[in-house]
């Protein structure tokens, strides 16, 4: 997947959690509303790498 690609897979996912990206350089940091923060990569590792960054947005909601 390419860069440009992975942003905005990442991006569209973590709007549909409430996330918004706050920085970017070579980890993508989001933060919600209630404050809770999520720290993905900024290029996709693998194949599996959108799956693993759903489960963290998931989880960190269901932590919050």
């Amino acid at each position: 997947m390419s860069s440009s690609k992975w942003k905005k897979a990442i991006a569209e996912m973590a709007s549909e959690f409430g996330f918004e990206l706050k920085r970017c350089s070579k980890h993508m940091v989001w933060v919600n509303a209630n404050g809770v923060t999520v720290t993905t990569s900024a290029t996709a590792s693998d194949n599996y790498a959108l799956a693993q960054c759903r489960r963290q947005f998931r989880r960190s909601l269901a932590f919050a």
